[in-house]
């Protein structure tokens, strides 16, 4: 097995009373695909926050790459190579579609001029669906659209790991299956990512292992049929009657 990408340390996270990660412990190898699952409330987004430096963790140490990335700043996690989307998507307003996606290639980890990050952001605006649509306005985009601006624009960040917090979401099942085939070409490019996702189609589709949390815990570990036939996934997730 390859040396992971990714090891994360006894993470904690705590807000008030409210042990939102508790001594949390994972890997992620190069070009695998993690799924983070469990109900809501459960911590996920908040690793996810925590490996971006969106916040600070309590206790636990985050390596990525090799170095250890607890306390940098947002842009140097960026730039070290994780990017990210979002539960609910962020267009930058009142731009196009192709400077929402440049934004991400001149201060992600690629940081490049502008003219060669604008012959980057065609090729990712095509490998999205979006190609033809450069100079529209994002805000004239529909939901699935304004995702695939988003994704774009985490991929222009040039990452080694991403990050995708419910991008399959809200889609319908025609979005869906194309949502699944785009995530799925990205494995092809070796690319590390971390699923958090509800969607379990996708999660047993997409993701090569899985950790269920729950109050911020690791409840079970292993690939999707075997976390998604777990017991105690079941009464803490699923249902007792699963999904």
């Amino acid at each position: 097995m390859s040396t992971p990408i990714l090891n994360v340390t006894d993470l904690s996270k705590t807000f008030g009373g409210l042990k939102a990660v508790d001594a949390l412990t994972f890997a992620v190898e190069q070009g695998e695909t993690l799924g983070l699952i469990g109900p809501n409330g459960s911590g996920k987004t908040t690793v996810l926050n925590i490996l971006t430096a969106a916040f600070p963790s309590d206790a636990g140490r985050v390596t990525f790459d090799g170095n250890e990335i607890a306390g940098m700043p947002a842009y140097r996690v960026c730039r070290a190579g994780i990017a990210r989307t979002f539960q609910l998507v962020r267009p930058l307003k009142g731009m196009s579609v192709a400077d929402n996606v440049l934004v991400g290639r001149i201060y992600g980890a690629a940081a490049e001029p502008i003219a060669p990050a604008r012959k980057k952001v065609r090729e990712l605006l095509d490998l999205v669906g979006l190609g033809g649509r450069a100079e529209m306005p994002v805000d004239a985009l529909t939901y699935i659209d304004q995702k695939r601006v988003e994704l774009a624009r985490a991929l222009a960040a040039d990452p080694k790991l991403l990050l995708l917090d419910e991008w399959l979401a809200g889609l319908n099942p025609t979005e869906l299956e194309a949502g699944i085939t785009l995530v799925r070409s990205l494995k092809g490019r070796g690319l590390a990512i971390i699923l958090v996702e509800h969607v379990m189609h996708a999660v047993r589709s997409l993701c090569d292992r899985c950790i269920v949390l729950t109050a911020g815990r690791c409840i079970a570990e292993g690939s999707p049929e075997a976390v998604l036939t777990n017991a105690e996934v079941k009464r803490a997730y699923l249902g007792d009657d699963g999904a």
